[in-house]
């Protein structure tokens, strides 16, 4: 049996046993069709229509390098649109959180557009305080500092994609501001909030990291939500355009009802790709799948990561000396520190859950001796991962584990 799976700008093709059963986890997203052009323009432009521009500064949130480049499909037309109702300036933000800055030719992906004096381009800064702007306090006391060129528009918009998310329940919506153009401070605050119960893949009611990213949506003054729902080639399948958070909330209806897989059954062996780049991008993206994988594998059980890592560790924040220096995931665990909370090292954190409760061997161009100081098991080939399965072991392959979301026992609401 060969299974093709996503992995970085390919794919691989897995041979397993012919003797073996293997099942395939994935989203019903392939099943359904993907919209026109015309049918995105059009619904854009009507929501477009409902808001004064003419002479205004207009700030549009986009996604970064680490994300499917859903500005491509988007932006032209909206900037087009915009321009043409005579917005004085667009400022096309792009929200990098605490990831580093795309390069020149990541830019010119991100935002195919002749630029001229009304279109500027700006990238976030979060550790820049006299870029940002600061909005006040959370209900839940987190500091609010927001890009000051996107804070200071007349309008804003924001682009997103809508997917799981591990810990925010969804992906999207304002996030793609509260984090993508947030400050330190506000991500990290946000962030440590992941600690919580309800705080996980699939919720958003009584989830206070999405509460509370919402809520920052709310103090920004977020006018228009452009939401788009992909399928597995990066075609978009569902735009939901709207108020915040009303049209998000339905993008997440949708992504759940076309991506909730129930565990029925937890197996011994999970091989699980990201989906390809930019997903597999690096191995703080990549962490994402273990996240996925962990809900279907057995304690004890080996989970075989399929990502390319083409960016390296993408380390940013420092997670990887938090392993390195650790003598046991289970260290890394006891010596984490909530209170002192900060994006980068809480990758390790999410790392080590896994590692807890699960074998994982991952192929990737990591260096090899790295890995096996995280705690990982490198191996050079599928073959390898595979050699040690007996005939009656359960296997299931989830080819895009960013599509999947893990149903356990009774579906819960959002």
């Amino acid at each position: 049996m060969v299974i093709t799976v996503p992995y970085g700008k390919g794919h691989l093709s897995l041979e397993f046993p012919e003797n073996l059963k293997v099942d395939v986890l994935q989203s019903r997203r392939s099943s359904i069709p993907s919209l026109g052009e015309d049918k995105i323009n059009t619904e854009i432009k009507k929501n477009l229509e409902k808001l004064a521009i003419s002479a205004k500064i207009v700030g549009v949130a986009i996604p970064d390098q680490t994300r499917p480049n859903i500005s491509e499909k988007i932006l032209p037309f909206l900037v087009k649109v915009l321009l043409e109702k005579d917005a004085k300036e667009v400022r096309i933000c792009i929200g990098t959180g605490l990831h580093r800055n795309p390069t020149e030719d990541e830019i010119r992906k991100l935002i195919p557009l002749h630029r001229n004096e009304r279109i500027k381009v700006y990238i976030n800064n979060a550790l820049d305080k006299k870029s940002l702007s600061f909005l006040g306090h959370t209900r839940f006391g987190t500091p609010v500092w927001i890009m000051k060129h996107f804070a200071e528009s007349d309008i804003k918009i924001a682009v997103s994609v809508v997917e799981e998310h591990q810990f925010a329940g969804f992906s999207g919506g304002a996030k793609a501001v509260a984090i993508g153009l947030g400050g330190e401070e506000t991500i990290s605050g946000n962030h440590s909030k992941m600690k919580f119960q309800r705080a996980k893949m699939g919720v958003i009611d009584g989830n206070p990291v999405r509460e509370e990213i919402d809520e920052i949506g709310e103090m920004v003054g977020l006018d228009l939500l452009i939401n788009s729902v992909l399928n597995e080639k990066k075609e978009i399948i569902g735009l939901f355009v709207g108020e915040h958070p009303h049209s998000h909330r339905m993008a997440c209806e949708f992504v759940k009802k076309i991506s909730g897989i129930p565990v029925k059954r937890l197996y011994d062996l999970v091989v699980v790709s990201p989906g390809g780049y930019p997903r597999d991008i690096d191995l703080y993206q990549s962490q994402k799948a273990l996240a996925v994988a962990q809900e279907f594998c057995k304690p004890g059980g080996t989970i075989v990561l399929l990502a390319e890592c083409s960016k390296g560790f993408g380390d940013e924040g420092g997670y990887v000396p938090v392993l390195e220096r650790a003598r046991s995931p289970e260290e890394v665990i006891e010596n984490f520190d909530f209170s002192n909370f900060k994006v980068g090292p809480h990758k390790a954190f999410l790392i080590a859950q896994t590692l807890i409760k699960c074998r994982v061997k991952i192929l990737s161009t990591l260096p090899a001796e790295r890995l096996r100081n995280m705690f990982f098991e490198p191996i050079v080939n599928f073959e390898e991962a595979i050699k040690e399965i007996e005939p009656k072991s359960s296997v299931c392959v989830i080819p895009n584990a960013s599509q999947i979301i893990p149903v356990q026992g009774k579906e819960e609401k959002l």
